[in-house]
């Protein structure tokens, strides 16, 4: 390429440049708009600016988070369709013909970097759709969603490598010194201090999650301004030589990063994904040709989330999502890691100035209040979220944070009204919330409402009788067998399936009401709805509290109680968790750590079919793997 050509093209990328830079801007600016409750203002704007294909891909960005919000089926479907839509857009600009004409006939700068930005959103794109797939947790739907994300995934790779070039043959030399990549995983035997290095120079000090023993931080290269750990990482990764990085058009560090922190967040977002699917789907994963790496899809959305990309508000709020809601559920011993509350906390902190008083981010703080077992505070920071926004779905997720709320404090009356008016207002699973109302009535003492409510259901909210394959499906299948157990009369009974409730949604150990709850099952009882539930209940509670060795013995209690069952019974699962937990326990010391991996190994070849199974094998996949490095 001769001096004068070189420069035209490069003339052309900078024009390009600034008309892609300004509406990444006004996609951020939308994007920003919505989650500080100005709907109007950003509805104004998308409008406006309906040709552009980045504000497209923030519209579609902003409905995902209104239909995770509340999980009704039509919100879902909707935005999967808006996502399809827009991966086939971003299709058809990206096609065979137009590739091999672009090799044939070449392409200026302007055609480049439109290119490049359609294939990140293609990305994207593809990425929700397979989340969109994967939340419905059937055999149908994760093949969907797996071979989605293997297009994802090569997409990815290819912009990476796109971008690389676009750096002037790899050279990296991006003019500003404190881009780097978070070193971070979720280990909860260290942690380390940490620098998040902003693209814009900015720096922000936390600590966070450890990595394995004996990983040291990422250190920033002094020649390039970049990790050296992380270069290396992704020229391994995706097979990037000088060789292989002829000269393109150059372009500023600025328009380097944010591309950077574009391809990041998908990229993040996709290894999140990966790393949540079940060790049955994983083998499939491994099969196609990719892995997960959680460690590294952190990274990635650290980086993003501090870069001026329209996709860096919805970097925190995927990680915000992750500590707050995810980890918590997949927690070992049932108690929630400091490190991860730490973690949490300074993304909102970080946060603070841009959306203090955003619905999502206060949703967050009640989150993390929660989770610090400051139950009153997390009910003041969801009313505040309630309060700020008019938007419906911010209001339904939030009361549902507090019904949770006032079960935890055993506060039985406010947990009623609240599940009833879920039940009344809410168009995701009607059974669900009427059973909470239920239970959370006879708890009350209110057995004519509980006796009354329990028929309802019986009457009007029967499942089909196929075999339940969605996640929705499954769960009203289990409220169902639950509301047939019920003894509307027997206050005790309504308050052990209230204790199994939040035993099962990784709510008990959090409790501010853990010492009344053990005073209430340990007393026997001769009646209970099923075999072993208060034990069951009693030894968690026992747990989180640090009595090993009274846990161990109310977990053998119930495996003893229930032995002549069979373990294909429909309240199999607490014998399950039992030996679950018991098995952990066991786990802790080196003298009882073969017979704890045993019992480990028994459970998750002698169980099947049981309520929560799903999420349970995971966890026990998550212990076995953690006892590799012993």
């Amino acid at each position: 390429m001769d001096e004068g050509t070189s420069t035209e093209t490069d003339d052309a990328f900078r024009s390009c440049r600034e008309g892609y830079g300004k509406e990444s801007d006004l996609a951020r600016e939308g994007i920003r708009l919505v989650l500080n409750n100005k709907f109007e203002e950003a509805q104004s704007l998308f409008k406006n600016h309906a040709q552009s294909l980045q504000m497209e891909a923030a519209f579609c960005f902003v409905s995902s988070i209104n239909a995770l919000m509340t999980f009704e089926d039509d919100k879902l479907r909707d935005t999967l369709r808006a996502f399809q839509e827009l991966e086939s857009k971003c299709s058809q600009d990206n096609s065979w013909f137009e590739s091999i004409k672009s090799k044939v006939f070449g392409v200026d700068g302007s055609t480049e970097l439109k290119k490049l930005e359609e294939q990140i959103i293609s990305a994207d794109a593809q990425v929700f759709i397979a989340l969109l797939n994967f939340l419905q947790q059937d055999i149908s739907s994760f093949m969907k969603g797996i071979w989605v994300l293997r297009k994802a995934w090569r997409i990815y790779q290819t912009c990476y490598n796109q971008i690389f070039k676009l750096q002037s043959a790899g050279a990296l030399s991006t003019g500003f010194t404190d881009s780097t990549w978070e070193e971070m995983c979720i280990s909860r035997s260290q942690s380390v201090q940490t620098t998040i290095g902003d693209p814009q120079g900015r720096k922000k000090s936390c600590s966070f999650s450890g990595s394995e023993a004996g990983t040291p931080c990422t250190s920033v290269d002094p020649a390039h301004g970049y990790s050296s750990n992380f270069k290396n990482r992704f020229y391994s990764l995706f097979s990037l030589t000088s060789e292989t990085l002829t000269h393109v058009p150059s372009i500023d560090s600025d328009e380097y990063s944010r591309l950077m922190a574009a391809v990041s967040f998908g990229y993040g977002t996709f290894q999140l994904c990966l790393s949540l699917l079940p060790a049955s789907v994983l083998k499939v994963i491994h099969f196609l040709g990719f892995s997960s790496d959680r460690r590294k899809g952190i990274e990635a959305l650290l980086y993003s989330k501090n870069s001026d990309d329209m996709r860096a508000p919805l970097a925190v709020l995927t990680l915000l999502w992750f500590y707050t809601i995810i980890q918590p559920i997949f927690e070992l011993d049932g108690n929630v890691s400091t490190q991860n509350i730490q973690a949490a906390e300074t993304l909102l902190l970080d946060a603070e100035e841009e959306f203090k008083g955003a619905a999502l981010f206060l949703f967050f703080k009640g989150r993390i209040q929660r989770l610090k077992k400051n139950i009153s505070k997390a009910i003041l920071a969801y009313q505040a979220a309630i309060d700020s926004s008019p938007q419906r779905e911010v209001k339904l997720l939030c009361l549902h944070e507090v019904g949770w709320c006032y079960l935890m404090e055993l506060d039985w009356s406010n947990a009623y009204y609240v599940f009833n008016y879920l039940y009344l207002q809410s168009r995701w699973s009607k059974i669900f919330y009427l059973y909470l109302t239920a239970i959370s009535a006879g708890a009350d003492g209110f057995h004519d409402k509980a006796s009354k409510i329990q028929a309802d259901i019986k009457r009007n909210h029967r499942p089909s009788t196929h075999s339940p394959s969605s996640s929705k499906e499954q769960l009203e299948e289990f409220v169902w067998k639950r509301s047939n157990k019920m003894e509307p009369k027997n206050r005790f009974c309504n308050n052990l399936l209230i204790y199994e409730m939040l035993y099962l949604w990784n709510t008990l150990a959090p409790c501010s009401t853990i010492g009344k709850i053990i005073e209430d099952c340990s007393e026997s009882r001769d009646q209970e709805p099923m075999i072993g539930l208060r034990l069951l209940v009693l030894g968690a509670a026992l747990n989180s509290r640090g009595k090993s060795s009274e846990a161990v013995q109310s977990f053998k209690e119930v495996l003893t109680l229930r032995q002549s069952l069979p373990k294909t019974a429909d309240d199999a699962h607490i014998s399950a968790f039992a030996l679950y937990e018991l098995s952990m326990i066991l786990l802790r010391e080196e003298s009882t750590r073969a017979e704890g991996k045993f019992q480990l190994q028994e459970l998750q070849s002698s169980y099947k079919n049981y309520d929560f199974e799903s999420r349970l094998s995971m966890k026990i996949q998550a212990a076995l793997n953690s006892l590799k490095r012993f």
